[in-house]
């Protein structure tokens, strides 16, 4: 299995969607006409497409660059470094990947699941010592069509809640790691918008202006970084398109 790195520009511009909204359902529109017009495909001897999975990968650990294996086999041909994001579609099937220390067989950390055909599933890496891992299965039937989709990601490891605003107005108050376990989408109004997080006393930590958010699409804004760090390990804010 290998997939293809999508590297995160150091100028803040947007992590780049592996697999669109769009091509997500023209992919169940192809496996519904698979299921219901397979005498027909034969007919044309056209080849259905095959069933596949998504699994998108973000590196919010700033302590390592990693190498991803999957069922023990090497999927990267570049170092998974902080601040990137990789994905792609497989094969659906029973997945064990684990997250080495690039270079080396020091395991960081692991994730097992099935990855069952027409799924999505976004793992999240952070934190330092050690390294964490959480696998989000993503349900986008209920998400807004005529909104934008957003959700807030703390990885910056902080005792103290942040809050997170778009434009000017507080959408949430997080504290770090706490999206385990609660990883709903929530419907905005599709615009051109401007993040920041701040601490609880209004300081501003991150920025990061001039996101276009589109209707019927779902984003993850990751607050990620070491806090009290000035160079590139700094507090950050990142946006994924799924």
């Amino acid at each position: 299995m290998a997939f293809n790195n999508r590297k995160i520009n150091s100028n803040q511009q947007k992590f780049e969607s592996m697999v669109t909204m769009k091509n997500r359902f023209v992919a169940l529109l192809a496996m519904v006409a698979v299921i219901t017009g397979l005498s027909s495909c034969l007919k044309n001897n056209v080849t259905p497409e095959p069933p596949s999975t998504v699994i998108v990968f973000i590196q919010g650990s700033p302590a390592f660059s990693m190498d991803l294996l999957f069922n023990s086999k090497k999927a990267n041909s570049a170092p998974f470094a902080f601040g990137e994001s990789v994905g792609d579609r497989f094969a659906p099937a029973n997945i064990k990947i684990d997250f080495n220390k690039a270079g080396s067989d020091s395991l960081l950390t692991s994730v097992t699941a099935n990855f069952d055909t027409l799924e999505y599933h976004t793992i999240v890496l952070w934190g330092s010592s050690p390294v964490k891992s959480y696998n989000i299965r993503e349900d986008f039937s209920t998400i807004s069509r005529e909104k934008a989709n957003i959700r807030f990601i703390n990885l910056v490891d902080d005792t103290n809640p942040v809050d997170f605003f778009v434009n000017n107005a507080k959408f949430s108050s997080s504290f770090y790691q706490d999206f385990q376990g609660s990883a709903e989408f929530q419907a905005v109004e599709a615009n051109t918008v401007s993040f920041s997080v701040k601490d609880q006393a209004g300081n501003v930590l991150a920025t990061l202006a001039d996101k276009t958010l589109a209707p019927h699409y779902a984003y993850s804004i990751i607050y990620m970084g070491v806090k009290g760090q000035t160079g590139d390990k700094k507090p950050v804010i990142k946006i994924l398109q799924h």
